[in-house]
């Protein structure tokens, strides 16, 4: 009303002069229309005003919780803040915790007040809490100093010693070393190392012997415990933290300085980092080696997911490598050998042209991306297995040239048992077949005879609709529900370390992105009896749908309904028979001339399939439209979307198997090398005790996937029980001590 009484105003007002900028009740009108106007307004002015009323949102058990959350914190926050402060100051209490001896102002310098916040003792002097931390020399110990009214930093020794060293025969005597040293949490103690000397063990090797690692390999003045350089290892390969940045972390967290900072980080890549990266590739696999995947098949279908990544690049100015990758040619093949290949390689310099997939730039050597002037290595190309896990990889100098997959694939016929088939999913699979066939070299060619290819199922919708449906991985035969985007999937991953990479010597490069590839397959490894399983419960939940999707496609195109019926038919007969007369009048515009058809028709005449028009036909047109054209193609669809699941399945249940038997098969090696083992040297006794832990972990390992997979009647055989737990065993090596 207030809205519709101010439009009245505005039309009354329209002619009238206004004196001021007043209310309106103090306004001069020079309009007859005075009256009606107060009349007006004395209604408005004297309503009054109403205000509705606001209803609370409504708010749903989580919003509870969390506000309830809030408000217990809230009521925490000054009482936390309170104990901190609390904390840092003189305590009350007025008697050493341990020995009793009274605080006061005539406090001997031996029994001042200390306290451990590693341990958790408070109220304690100094002499007790030396004494208790003889064995722990990486506690921080603080002492109250009544000069500066605060807690400080316990100066006392710090003694470090290797008793494993006591015993040698060649042992020469003791030499105490300071050393610093950087514990887990980042924290450095000026320490006392008593060396050993002895001509069988360096000071490097004693210190790696109690779980610190040197900083250099001769004469160490600093080292760095296990625990810290695991967490910086893995900052870097699950977070992609650069070491310089996972440096400055610890140098905020612990009050580090910044020229000390600085000093640990040069110590860090003067090839300790790396080397100590190195270090836990060989100790996680003495044994057996953990990047291969167990769930692939050694007799049967194995699928390889093939691409080029243009991120990881490498700057030409930054340095040169003086030794090889430490990985070797684990994952990566050599440069020289692939630079060499492709430049002799005899490919097809110009543009070749395609029937339906000629737009991509990939496998063309005219249209590839080649702005590659400041960079070393351009990018990587690789490959990894359906499970994800990674295979083989190369540095490109150029764009994504054929030569590159060729390379590849060549080397990974080399590493797959000649009783599997290889199915290659690649981009652009159907231009890489075709250059096969087209290939000159008899070897390059004969790759065509081992191998099937496919186009992942998502890269699929860029080709054409023919080479859809012959290549695409959810169209052919026993791929399963297989996409072949693995290495997307491996990219998203693989793609963060770009920005530490593209600094590094060639060796370094490859180094890290081998152990971001190794880590990648641990991430891949440690629950693949759990995918296996997810993906046959997708595989069945894909095959029950479809089924449900498929009848009711079929009721609703078989109703009994004559009123639904009619009208589809309706509809169908409108359709066609407006296609029919747009066809009509493009034949007679041609003015089509032949000795079996007319030069010109009518549509009634070719409305009626039993016109003499028809009778040269082959094809009388009968039931032509009885099933429309989207409901065949929704029915197609469904039936071969149930198809790959079922072959989902089936393929699924195989690598159960074959993950069960490749367990089964590394527990027997770790049975035969214990069986053959000599325990009675030091080195012996420590390889039996991985050994033992090893057998252990598979042993566990099989009866978790023989409860997971027991539904889908792949359980394997029993494991027999791991020697740790054989009395026979136990007794045996007890008496061999």
């Amino acid at each position: 009303m207030l809205h519709d009484h101010g439009t009245f105003v505005n039309i009354l007002l329209k002619d009238s002069v206004w004196t001021s900028r007043s209310p309106l009740a103090h306004c001069a009108y020079s309009t007859p229309f005075n009256v009606i106007l107060q009349a007006v307004l004395d209604p408005i002015e004297n309503q009054p005003v109403q205000i509705p009323d606001v209803q609370e949102p409504h708010t749903s058990t989580h919003q509870a919780k969390k506000k309830d959350t809030l408000g217990k914190w809230s009521e925490l926050r000054p009482l936390v803040v309170d104990g901190y402060i609390e904390s840092r100051g003189n305590s009350d209490r007025a008697v050493c915790v341990k020995c009793h001896y009274m605080f006061d102002d005539e406090t001997l310098e031996r029994k001042r007040r200390c306290k451990c916040c590693e341990c958790f003792q408070y109220d304690i002097c100094s002499e007790c809490v030396i004494n208790a931390h003889k064995d722990m020399p990486f506690h921080n110990i603080e002492v109250w100093t009544d000069v500066e009214h605060r807690f400080e930093p316990l100066q006392y020794d710090r003694i470090i010693k290797n008793t494993t060293r006591e015993e040698c025969s060649k042992r020469g005597g003791e030499l105490v070393q300071e050393i610093e040293v950087i514990t887990d949490s980042g924290k450095i103690y000026t320490c006392q190392f008593e060396v050993t000397f002895c001509s069988c063990h360096s000071v490097a090797r004693q210190l790696a012997e109690i779980n610190l690692w040197p900083a250099t390999p001769a004469s160490p003045k600093m080292a760095f415990t296990f625990g810290f350089m695991k967490l910086l290892n893995y900052l870097m390969l699950e977070g992609h933290l650069s070491l310089q940045a996972a440096c400055h972390t610890f140098m905020w967290t612990n009050g580090w300085t910044p020229k000390k900072c600085t000093a640990i980080y040069k110590k860090l890549t003067n090839e300790c980092f790396e080397e100590f990266r190195h270090f836990l590739f060989i100790t996680n696999n003495i044994i057996k080696d953990t990047s291969d995947c167990p769930a692939c098949l050694k007799n049967g279908r194995v699928f390889y997911s093939l691409d080029g990544n243009f991120g990881l690049v490498r700057k030409k100015n930054s340095g040169s490598s003086t030794d090889p990758p430490k990985h070797g040619t684990k994952l990566f093949l050599d440069d020289m050998q692939v630079c060499e290949f492709v430049e002799k390689y005899h490919s097809n310099k110009t543009r070749t042209a395609h029937n339906e997939c000629s737009t991509f730039q990939a496998g063309d050597n005219i249209r590839a991306k080649n702005k590659a002037k400041g960079l070393d290595q351009t990018g990587v190309f690789g490959c990894v297995c359906r499970h994800g896990v990674p295979k083989l990889f190369l540095n490109m100098k150029y764009g994504e040239r054929f030569s590159y997959p060729v390379y590849l694939l060549q080397e990974l016929m080399h590493r797959t048992p000649d009783t599997a088939t290889p199915v290659i999913i690649y981009d652009i699979a159907c231009k890489l077949k075709s250059h096969l066939e087209n290939s000159k070299d008899d070897e390059v060619k004969a790759l065509l005879e081992r191998i099937d290819l496919a186009v992942p199922c998502w890269h699929a919708y860029g080709h054409g609709s023919h080479c859809q449906m012959r290549n695409s991985t959810h169209w052919k035969e026993d791929c399963g529900l297989t996409d072949g985007e693995e290495m997307e999937r491996l990219w998203a991953y693989l793609r963060e370390f770009a920005y530490i990479s593209k600094e590094m010597t060639p060796s370094h490069r490859i180094d890290l992105i081998t152990d971001g590839l190794l880590h990648y397959t641990n991430r891949k490894l440690v629950d693949i009896a759990s995918s296996l399983v997810h993906r046959a419960a997708k595989a069945k939940e894909v095959e029950n749908l479809t089924r449900k999707q498929l009848d009711q496609l079929i009721v609703e195109n078989n109703t009994d309904d004559g009123q639904k019926l009619a009208y589809k038919i309706n509809k169908q007969l409108m359709k066609c028979a407006k296609a029919l007369r747009t066809l009509v009048k493009r034949y007679n515009d041609a003015a089509f001339h032949s000795g079996r058809l007319p030069s010109s028709v009518v549509y009634d005449e070719v409305a009626n399939p039993k016109a003499t028009i028809y009778q040269s036909l082959e094809d009388d047109g009968s039931g032509y439209f009885v099933v429309p054209g989207d409901v065949r193609r929704q029915a197609l669809q469904l039936l071969n979307k149930e198809k790959r699941a079922v072959e989902e399945q089936a393929l699924v249940r195989l690598e159960m198997g074959s993950y069960i038997a490749h367990l089964e098969g590394e527990k027997l090696a770790i049975a035969q090398q214990l069986a053959n083992l000599d325990a009675s040297t030091t080195h012996g006794s420590g390889m039996r005790a991985i050994l033992f832990d090893e057998d252990g972990v598979l042993f566990n390992k099989i009866l978790d996937a023989r409860t997971l997979f027991q539904m889908y009647g792949e359980t394997g055989q029993v494991p027999n029980e791991p020697p740790m737990y054989n009395s026979d065993s136990d007794s045996d090596s007890d008496s061999e001590s």
